[in-house]
């Protein structure tokens, strides 16, 4: 008989091989698995998300119609269709330039400040404007409001457009579930959910999931109520937009009332509605920002829900005003214009038409808003090197040595981004020596306002990725691939 004999280096080779070899063979084996798992997860949420949209047209024919996506915004109403002007807004036409002698105002705001479910003419801008005219007071206002749009995506609205009208107020419509996500919850009636296209919707729902978790983790001990929950376990996004309003009020020198619209509850009538504790809360956070406020609730309050709310539309709803709530918020806009002064003839200059007037109106806003906001930076971060212009040195030598190149940042903001991963500071001078540099300070502070910082620098050029940060577009949601 024949026997064949194995080396043992053989045998020995053979195991090792087996060693190594095992591992990465089900290593390989996992991956090929998880791969098709997740392709088969990825067809059949594509299945889902287009019966989702084809349902969502049953309901709603004219949404593809009336409204349109945005890359920064996620969606906007589309222009020249369903009544809205050229801008993309429930508006008449507005040129850039004002008009001498003619105040105007720009809202800022959602479904409400556009006025869902009444005439345009009952829109309580469009009322606000008639009453003052009747009163000799000449008004132009700008309507940049959108159905469904949050805090985030208002925020970049005003950036973008609202300053370029030159205004001499901003009238910010606030409601309560504003600080609602523009994709993740449903405030908006799904527009955001609509128009998100995501590269891979396993990424997107993975992304969804751990919003929710996330969400779930800083709402435990928050109140279960909608606009109350929102504010709570967002109550440092919350804190940083309005922080964000009176920033972006003090750095254009413009005044900003915000109207705080009051929610319609089942059950229960506005004088006992049991969100006025968070009306009372966000006027206080807003008024310390250097804002003015407007809470509307006292005046619904003599009323019932149903003498302001609309109704008749199959569900209760409960943040849009019919005709006669309109009328009331415009009295009351009426009045508090009056007692904030707003309402004082400009006297402007020959030539510059469209720059802001009322020198006495935007002082006293801006003053009060830069104080304000730097204060309450520096108290919350002990570090911050910012500071308000009132404590600016006035000699170049008590803050700046001369032998060393230093960079002046005015401490305002360029972006806010629905994220809210924090505002991220521009700066607005350039690095020069000492004395040009302070010289600069000292003229600009008495126009502009606000906070600043003085650093030391090594170089006497800015780096060129803090000039593509600083002037990098704002996201409006990045929770999507």
């Amino acid at each position: 008989m024949d026997f064949a004999i194995t080396p043992a280096g053989d045998t020995l080779t053979a195991k090792m091989r087996d060693r190594v070899f095992a591992p990465i063979a089900g290593l390989l084996l996992a991956s090929l698995s998880l791969t098709l798992l997740a392709l088969a997860a990825e067809v059949v949420l594509r299945w889902q998300d287009a019966k989702a949209r084809e349902r969502a047209l049953e309901r709603d024919p004219s949404r593809e119609l009336c409204t349109e996506p945005d890359p920064v915004l996620v969606y906007r109403y589309a222009a020249n269709r369903c009544g809205f002007n050229s801008r993309g807004y429930r508006d008449g036409e507005h040129d850039a330039a004002k008009l001498p002698g003619v105040l105007r105002f720009v809202v800022i705001g959602d479904s409400v400040a556009a006025g869902d479910g009444v005439a345009i003419e009952e829109r309580f801008d469009r009322v606000l404007a008639r009453r003052l005219a009747e009163a000799g007071v000449r008004v132009e206002i700008v309507n940049l409001a959108r159905t469904g749009y949050s805090t985030s995506q208002e925020l970049i609205v005003l950036e973008r457009e609202g300053y370029a009208y030159h205004p001499d107020l901003v009238i910010w419509s606030y409601v309560l579930n504003d600080p609602a996500d523009p994709v993740f919850h449903k405030a908006n009636g799904r527009l955001g959910q609509y128009y998100v296209r995501p590269r891979w919707h396993v990424l997107h729902g993975l992304r969804k999931l751990l919003f929710k978790v996330r969400e779930r983790a800083a709402g435990l001990r928050c109140p279960e109520e909608f606009h109350a929950f929102l504010h709570c376990a967002y109550a440092d996004q919350v804190a940083r937009h309005i922080e964000r309003i009176g920033e972006l009020a003090a750095e254009h020198a413009t005044p900003t009332l915000v109207v705080i619209h009051p929610v319609f509850e089942p059950d229960r009538e506005l004088a006992d509605s049991s969100l006025a504790g968070l009306n009372r809360e966000l006027a206080a956070r807003m008024r310390s920002a250097g804002l003015e406020v407007l809470d509307l609730l006292p005046a619904y309050a003599p009323y019932a829900c149903a003498d302001l709310q609309q109704t008749g539309v199959g569900w209760f709803d409960p943040w849009h005003p019919n005709a006669r709530g309109h009328a009331v918020a415009a009295q009351a806009l009426a009045e508090k214009l009056r007692e904030m002064g707003a309402l004082i003839p400009r006297a402007e200059p020959q030539g510059s038409s469209t720059k802001p007037a009322t020198a006495a109106v935007r002082a006293s806003a801006v003053a009060a808003a830069a104080s304000q906001a730097c204060v309450s930076r520096a108290a919350r971060s002990p570090r911050s090197s910012l500071r308000p212009w009132s404590a600016a040195p006035t000699k170049s030598s008590a803050a700046i040595p001369p032998s060393r190149e230093w960079k002046l940042v005015i401490g305002v903001q360029s972006r806010s981004s629905a994220t809210d991963t924090g505002p991220i500071a521009k700066p607005i001078t350039t690095t020069a020596t000492a004395g040009l540099a302070m010289r600069r300070w000292r003229a600009r502070a008495p126009r502009e306002g606000g906070c600043f910082a003085v650093r030391a620098r090594r170089s006497a050029r800015p780096t060129r990725s803090a000039s593509r940060q600083s002037a990098s577009e704002p996201t409006i949601h990045s929770g999507w691939t």
